[in-house]
């Protein structure tokens, strides 16, 4: 985060000099992410089939972003809190325990998953 900015080396005439990096920006805040999950373990036939189902739903809002601004001798980034979005699937794990005996185990799983991300609001600001 560069609340403050940032400094950094460069050379300026042939010439080491220090000169700003990234602007300050005083109203940078934290991102805020709100969840939601509903998860179901369920097993069958005395859990030799087990399965695990999980939905989804992220709000984060105040995103953060380095947006980059070019001027006429070099290029800075700016920090800045660029709008929010939303992350919501689900995903899901299917286990089979195929033979169980005293010696031998054999187990097969699956997994997999359905992932959506939206844009809820985006501002591009200097």
């Amino acid at each position: 985060m560069t609340l403050y900015g940032r400094y950094g080396l460069s050379k300026y005439g042939g010439n080491e000099a220090i000169s700003l990096t990234s602007l300050p920006n005083y109203g940078l805040r934290w991102e805020k992410t709100n969840t939601f999950e509903l998860g179901a373990d369920l097993g069958f036939f005395n859990n030799r089939l087990m399965a695990n189902l999980t939905y989804y739903n992220r709000i984060t809002v105040d995103k953060f972003a380095s947006m980059p601004i070019t001027l006429t001798l070099r290029d800075l980034g700016h920090s800045t809190n660029n709008g929010s979005l939303r992350n919501r699937g689900f995903e899901f794990d299917l286990t089979a325990r195929i033979i169980s005996t005293k010696d031998w185990t054999w187990n097969a799983s699956l997994n997999g998953g359905f992932n959506k991300n939206t844009i809820l609001s985006c501002r591009i600001t200097a």
